[in-house]
């Protein structure tokens, strides 16, 4: 069996994966407030995310730069966002096959 391997950043996430559920969630409410303060338009917020998205690839670059990982972030990055929308689709899947598991079960 092949081994897997990781890069840096993933180790890093993986000793703190843990405060990554609250404060994304502390996060969304933050963002959800700036929205409905400024009555933001979709475009807009996904654009706002995409320029403060890369801004901290940018940092987090330079701090693994050191250890000569910084191309891999923005791949990282990128899987990261991949595995987030594929989440919430299987989310809104397994809701939908349940919801219609139970129809037919009435």
């Amino acid at each position: 069996m092949d081994e897997v391997i990781l890069s840096p950043l993933l180790k890093d996430l993986a000793k703190h994966v843990k405060e990554e559920g609250e404060a994304a969630e502390d996060l969304r409410q933050a963002l959800n407030g700036i929205i409905g303060r400024y009555k933001l338009h979709p475009s807009v917020v996904i654009s706002l995310l995409a320029r403060i998205s890369a801004a901290y690839i940018q940092l987090t670059q330079k701090v693994y730069d050191k250890q000569n990982a910084d191309e891999v972030v923005e791949e990282d990055f990128q899987n990261f966002l991949t595995a987030s929308l594929t989440s919430i689709d299987m989310s809104e899947f397994n809701a939908e096959l349940e919801k219609r598991q139970n129809g037919n079960l009435n």
